[in-house]
């Protein structure tokens, strides 16, 4: 077990350390668990978001506090799917819950996982817009699958890669 973030100031000294990682001993399921991405969020907050397992975020300040959870609602989908376990003649199963994201105003714009042609999962092609109280407020469905994705600083565009790395750019329209 060891911290996963690290903040440094611009002499490379530490500053502080946040965030568990998870140890269960099953490494290939424990680097799946770990695997987080960080967005920055108002008022000098930020976001750490787990890619797998649990519907939650985590809300740290800049000195790296933790200043919340969201819980994300139930109605979020998850994924699941096995993976290999230490034991190679066993699978155990994960939850994938956010292959990437973005934040903006305080909406998540989340990456929904989905499954591909060889039930694994993958970029999917629905993004999530999710409040900071954790309720999905709605779901947006894209043409093409979706890894990257980031909102622009107006809020009215989407900026995407696709599963080709291709660069695609979406409007957003309140309905």
């Amino acid at each position: 077990k060891e911290k996963m973030l690290h903040c440094f100031n611009e002499r490379g000294q530490l500053l502080w350390e946040a965030c568990d990682s998870y140890f269960s001993g099953d490494s290939v399921y424990d680097t799946f668990r770990n695997d987080i991405f960080l967005r920055r969020g108002g008022g000098g907050h930020f976001y750490v978001i787990g890619r797998s397992e649990e519907h939650l975020i985590f809300k740290l300040r800049r000195d790296g506090i933790e200043a919340g959870k969201i819980k994300v609602s139930e109605d979020y989908p998850l994924r699941k799917v096995a993976i290999p376990s230490g034991n190679k003649r066993k699978m155990k199963e994960i939850q994938a819950f956010c292959w990437a994201g973005d934040w903006h105003e305080g909406k998540f714009y989340l990456a929904v996982p989905d499954y591909t042609e060889r039930a694994d999962v993958g970029p999917g092609k629905q993004v999530a817009v999710v409040d900071e109280a954790g309720k999905v407020e709605a779901f947006i469905l894209f043409p093409t699958t979706i890894s990257l994705i980031s909102v622009s600083s107006a809020g009215k565009r989407i900026f995407a890669l696709d599963s080709e790395g291709e660069l695609r750019l979406f409007d957003i329209k309140a309905r």
